[in-house]
């Protein structure tokens, strides 16, 4: 039915999000994180099949399965832009627009990888191979794989 007044849902926003990191698993603030397709519990980021692209984990984390409550890693989810970050592959202005791919939870590149899609683009370039990246968020990485 249509709507002939105001409502209010209840929201959250959805920029950060808990997931349960996978067993002894030990991840850093500003590692790049993945969900495990095929276990449900987030994972250092990896040119591995099965892994989505969650985003960047906000604090240092240890998986730890068997705790009660399992340890959550903090991440967000929303699609940041990574200032002066260096990209192999990178070398000029016309990079800008360049797909970027990622082969661990710090290494970033223009070369697509094996398993997984690229992460997000180079979105400002400075010199050499340094230059911002604008990273999908958790949706878009969806989009990209499922297109």
């Amino acid at each position: 039915m249509a709507l002939s007044a105001d409502v209010f849902y209840e929201t959250t926003v959805t920029d950060v999000n808990a997931f349960p990191l996978t067993n002894a698993v030990t991840c850093y603030a500003g590692s790049l994180i993945g969900l495990d397709d095929s276990t449900g519990y987030a994972v250092l980021w990896a040119d591995t099949a099965n892994y989505i692209f969650a985003g960047i984990a906000l604090k240092e984390a240890t998986g730890d399965t068997s705790a009660s409550p399992v340890v959550n890693v903090n991440v967000n989810c929303g699609g940041m832009i990574l200032k002066k970050v260096s990209v192999t592959g990178v070398s000029a202005i016309t990079n800008v627009g360049d797909k970027v791919y990622a082969t661990d939870d710090n290494t970033l590149t223009t070369s697509a990888t094996s398993n997984v899609q690229e992460i997000g683009i180079i979105c400002d370039w400075y010199s050499s191979t340094t230059c911002d990246v604008q990273l999908y968020s958790l949706a878009e990485y969806q989009g990209v794989t499922n297109s």
